[in-house]
């Protein structure tokens, strides 16, 4: 499965148009006089930082000529400091002319660019260790205290807030998509343009490096399969406690949910749940479940968007039931209320939609009973 690793670095000069925009001191001369320094700023910002990814992505490509164990995305992710991430499929398409031309786009682009901004809204970015390097009870720690938060550098709070404005970040994001697909063109070769029918899952990391003091976006490419029209049924049980912040996609978590993920044995998600029984999310899915409405139809429900992680497949969920009039409630399925179901469904970026056949409530609170879904 041919993948490539792309870090890019922020330039450091940023920080120093940052600085210069927000004090009282005219800008540096290279950016000219004030009359044209908000046009002409963003366009120094987005050049320097589409060159940035041009050089990142030539590098990759380098690197991929040196035989590596390829690394999983958790393990790509936890080799960096913590951050913010999302993973996201490259839809790729060939034309059917004798040229075989490719063309590709982000599946739910917005989605991902919103999951971003919050992220680096939220977090403060500042630790000195790969997250894989992270001792037990630090992440402890830093995921039970909100008041604890890394030592973040100023100038990579300016570089942050210069990467979320205007729309720096989406034009970031193109151009770090457009470069992962031609570097995967030139490491796997003309064949796999002409032929494959295979996308591109990518994992996208905004963190920083303390020691430099800059911000760093890296990104994994991946071939994988086009997506199956067949939904293949899984297992799940309930087991575990709703996170603590889970509208951010944290690297954090994925230290944080170790010992949930040795549970699952035979199931394939973990839903988490309160003590009063409310369904929130899985590890790493949303879930949605069909209730019988007083009108004789079926309700579609999932937990509010303000109390999980809203996945990038939950809006096309929402824009689907409404396009064909099927209500959808954000509100939070009910364990207690699980035999009158008449189905349930989890989404995931990689997975897409999965059925689920059986729930298992093992979880302690509830007795450990299981329950079928047609």
């Amino acid at each position: 499965m041919p993948s490539i690793d792309m870090v890019v670095m922020v330039p450091p000069s940023l920080s120093s148009l940052q600085l210069a925009l927000l004090s009282s001191r005219p800008p540096p001369p290279s950016l000219g006089g004030e009359d044209e320094q908000a046009g002409m700023g963003d366009d120094l910002i987005v050049t320097a930082l589409e060159e940035a990814v041009t050089a990142a992505a030539s590098a990759a490509v380098a690197a991929a000529d040196t035989p590596a164990p390829s690394r999983s995305p958790r393990d790509f992710l936890l080799m960096h400091e913590r951050g913010v991430y999302t993973v996201g499929r490259i839809l790729v398409r060939r034309s059917a002319q004798p040229s075989r031309s490719l063309s590709h786009a982000l599946a739910f682009r917005s989605a991902h660019v919103r999951r971003l901004r919050a992220g680096i809204q939220h977090i403060r970015f500042g630790s000195a260790l790969p997250l894989a390097n992270w001792p037990d009870d630090l992440v402890a720690s830093v995921g039970c205290d909100s008041t604890l938060e890394m030592p973040e550098p100023r100038a990579v709070r300016l570089a942050l807030e210069l990467l979320l404005a205007e729309t720096r970040l989406e034009r970031v994001l193109d151009a770090m998509v457009a470069q992962s697909v031609l570097a995967l063109c030139k490491v796997c070769g003309n064949g796999w343009v002409e032929s494959s029918e295979e996308d591109i899952r990518i994992t996208l990391l905004v963190t920083c490096c303390l020691k430099t003091e800059r911000v760093k976006l890296a990104m994994q490419c991946t071939t994988v399969p086009k997506p199956s029209r067949e939904l293949v049924p899984c297992n799940v049980a309930l087991y575990g406690t709703p996170r603590k912040f889970p509208t951010v996609k944290d690297t954090l978590w994925i230290r944080l949910r170790a010992p949930l993920e040795d549970q699952l044995r035979s199931a394939t998600e973990l839903i988490l749940s309160d003590h009063n029984g409310n369904l929130h999310e899985g590890l790493t899915t949303n879930f949605f479940c069909g209730v019988p409405s007083s009108d004789g139809g079926i309700t579609l429900q999932t937990a509010p968007m303000n109390s999980v992680l809203p996945g990038t497949l939950v809006e096309a969920v929402l824009s689907a039931c409404a396009a064909v009039g099927v209500q959808c409630e954000q509100r939070f399925p009910r364990r207690q209320d699980s035999g009158m179901w008449a189905f349930a469904f989890l989404t995931s970026a990689g997975k897409l939609m999965q059925p689920v056949a059986q729930i298992d409530f093992r979880d302690g609170r509830f007795g450990g009973t299981s329950a079928e879904s047609s």
